[in-house]
């Protein structure tokens, strides 16, 4: 992952080898799902996405996916820091998983011109 700015904010920039997930069926439909789903999403406990884009440079397909950095590190780095986690925070994780949940379990339909662009 890499970061970058995009209109004076700090991005995180995903980018994805399409070849790869091409091959996976599964993978592909998740992406696919990520990309269609995600920047419809207005939720405080989910990564904000801004844009997604599909490009060819020297000869490799691939997309990239431009999102809101969170720079706090991953739950697995936060465990291993810390050696286990306090009750409070759990509860508080769990909070925030619970909550984020509940603003994906009620997606809005997709954007079929983003869809045609990029799955060409």
């Amino acid at each position: 992952m890499l970061c970058g700015e995009w209109q004076g904010l700090p991005v995180a920039v995903k980018s994805i080898n399409m070849p790869k997930i091409n091959q996976h069926p599964t993978y592909h439909k998740c992406l696919k799902r990520e990309i269609e789903i995600q920047p419809t999403i207005d939720c405080a406990y989910i990564v904000r996405s801004f844009f997604a884009v599909r490009f060819e440079l020297r000869g490799a397909d691939s997309i990239v996916i431009a999102m809101e950095l969170c720079d706090g590190g991953t739950l697995e780095e936060q465990i291993r820091k810390t050696g286990r986690l306090g009750d409070d925070h759990t509860i508080h994780l769990l909070h925030d998983m619970s909550a984020a949940l509940e603003c994906v379990c009620r997606p809005p339909p997709p954007n079929p011109r983003v869809l045609r662009w990029l799955w060409r």
